[in-house]
């Protein structure tokens, strides 16, 4: 095929000169240059996925409170649990998909006063990781169900 666009370029140069040939590049350049455009225009993503872009954010900030060996505020981030986006034992649910100023999650991380922030006592997530969670919390808040966990499986303070 490179053979036969450069005998094809050849051939406009010789068949109807240098001016030909530079026309032609000229708009094969600014075709080139409109499909670049267009691409730039499109969104990067349609929403951010879970397990590449929001479960290395919850391993790294939130799961040595919310993981497997503690669940503190009876939540636990490292699998779906119930807790997620239903009501359990009378505790709302951490995530509202579709809506982030619903998702005590999303809350907590942009709030800006310290004993409510999350995750405590570290510093705030930075703001690309809050735009990923507030992009994947607002497309939906798709989690995946494969490791899923039911209320049996989530221990219980002793307080």
């Amino acid at each position: 095929m490179q053979a036969a666009v450069l005998a094809d370029l050849l051939g406009t140069q010789f068949d109807h000169g240098a001016e030909a040939l530079h026309e032609r590049n000229s708009t094969i350049g600014g075709m080139i240059a409109a499909g670049l455009f267009a691409l730039a225009q499109e969104p990067l993503s349609a929403a951010p996925d879970f397990e590449r872009d929001v479960r290395p954010i919850l391993a790294a900030h939130c799961y040595s409170c919310h993981g497997e060996q503690r669940q503190r505020g009876a939540l636990r981030l490292d699998l779906h649990s119930p807790r997620l986006f239903e009501s359990v034992r009378g505790r709302e649910p951490v995530l509202v998909a579709g809506d982030v100023e619903q998702s005590p999650l999303y809350q907590r991380v942009v709030s800006t006063d310290a004993e409510e922030r999350m995750p405590l006592e570290q510093a705030p997530l930075s703001a690309a990781q809050v735009d990923l969670l507030q992009r994947w919390i607002e497309a939906g808040a798709a989690w995946p169900t494969s490791a899923t966990a039911d209320a049996a499986t989530l221990t219980t303070h002793w307080a």
